[in-house]
């Protein structure tokens, strides 16, 4: 796990280098707006015995800020509030079945990209990393009563996910564009802590989290 954290802390201070230390470096076409879309995501990794994972629907918005540092290299900041929901089946048929969960973890999201033109004036590939801080995370059995329990002392706080996508953007009035993107984005840090001591095992010692984002940026260019 230190190895993890070690190589993932080199490449995000590798990344930011790059970036600030880029020689052709022009700070022009400074766009500014908000982005909203939906997360579709799951847990992923280990599971519990004779469990699976399932995506569930969860909400973003926030702000973006894009500029140019050289004609069709863009950089592209996102902080942003982040749910990742899901679900944790279990195929089991007893008397005593095990119960089902629904989880959800709630993150403040920095994601830091490089955009580029690709094929058309309109359409755009990205790529970059996204450092995610874990502001509160619930879990609740689906079958039954029982209300939500909070849950985040049994995970780790700080997220690193690479992702990558692709999209359209268009020119709406003179100075206000909009982006619409399809985002896969890969948790590579363990996100569990001590949850084997949750709910007798319910969720796994190791774990991360990956999906799909479906996001639409509002830009006004300045």
């Amino acid at each position: 796990m230190k190895k993890v954290k070690s190589k993932s802390e080199y490449f995000l201070f590798a990344f930011l280098i790059c970036i600030f230390m880029y020689p052709q470096i022009s700070f022009s076409q400074l766009k500014l707006g908000v982005t909203t879309g939906v997360n579709m995501t799951s847990l992923s990794g280990d599971s519990p015995e004779d469990a699976g994972y399932s995506k569930g629907a969860g909400l973003i918005f926030g702000l973006s800020g894009e500029f140019n540092i050289t004609k069709d290299l863009k950089i592209n900041i996102q902080p942003r509030f982040v749910q990742k929901k899901g679900k944790i089946y279990y195929e089991i048929k007893q008397e005593d079945p095990i119960d089902s969960f629904e989880t959800e973890l709630d993150y403040f999201s920095l994601p830091l990209i490089l955009k580029i033109p690709a094929l058309t004036s309109i359409t755009f590939v990205n790529g970059g990393i996204d450092v995610s801080y874990l502001s509160k995370a619930n879990i609740r059995r689906i079958a039954g009563d029982e209300g939500e329990k909070d849950f985040t002392e049994y995970l780790n706080k700080f997220d690193l996910s690479f992702l990558f996508g692709l999209g359209l953007s268009f020119n709406v009035f003179k100075n206000i564009c909009l982006d619409a993107e399809a985002r896969y984005v890969q948790s590579v840090s363990n996100l569990g802590k001590n949850s084997e001591l949750l709910f007798n095992g319910a969720l796994p010692e190791r774990f991360r989290s990956s999906g799909f984002q479906l996001l639409t940026n509002i830009y006004y260019t300045f």
